[in-house]
């Protein structure tokens, strides 16, 4: 039993070591996960912007774009802080840092983006998040890797990682239509 045991471990070693760099090379996105260590090494360096900053603004360059996920059964709403854009496909520029702030409204979802290799689960009450860099324009599917619920299959969307112009372009169309398609609340007649 030793022998497998040891035989497992030495021979995961080894894969990691033999396609580390391949697999690096050949996904098209930086993927940042950052753990309570960093956040806690960060505020050592700097105490005096560390007390009026959180950890995860520490960790967070400036040029971050943020985008505010919800899960719920069946669908993603990605939510862009500071404009009334909410949209049911992710939009990110490449070459860019981005952060997915993920929270589920119902159940577990986990968002899952198989061709970059990116997942992260989405948790009713705790607030999780997802940090990484898209490096290559195009299309990816987005498809929540939990089972949550009978139509769970369905729950699909897309990733559209534009150049940095298209994003900004997509952006100020996207806020347009916002204001132009605001919601109505009520109405009074009289």
């Amino acid at each position: 039993m030793a022998i497998v045991l040891w035989l497992s471990i030495a021979s995961f070693d080894v894969y990691n070591v033999m396609h580390h760099d391949e697999a690096a090379a050949s996904t098209p996105f930086a993927h940042h996960h950052m753990g309570m260590a960093t956040a806690q090494a960060s505020e050592a360096v700097a105490p005096s912007v560390a007390s009026s900053m959180t950890p995860d603004e520490l960790l967070a360059p400036a040029d971050t774009i943020r985008v505010s996920v919800q899960g719920i059964q069946y669908a993603w709403m990605f939510s862009y802080p500071g404009t009334e854009v909410v949209t049911g496909e992710l939009h990110v520029p490449a070459g860019q840092r981005v952060r997915l702030d993920l929270e589920a409204e119902d159940v577990i979802h986990s968002f899952w983006v198989p061709q970059l290799r990116i997942k992260q689960d989405a948790i009713p009450g705790m607030a999780t998040y997802l940090e990484f860099t898209p490096t290559r324009v195009g299309e990816y599917p987005v498809v929540c890797a939990e089972l949550c619920g009978a139509y769970h299959g369905a729950m699909r969307t897309q990733m559209v990682v534009h150049t940095a112009a298209g994003f900004e372009e997509w952006l100020q169309m996207a806020q347009a239509e916002a204001q132009t398609n605001a919601p109505t609340v009520a109405t009074v007649s009289h």
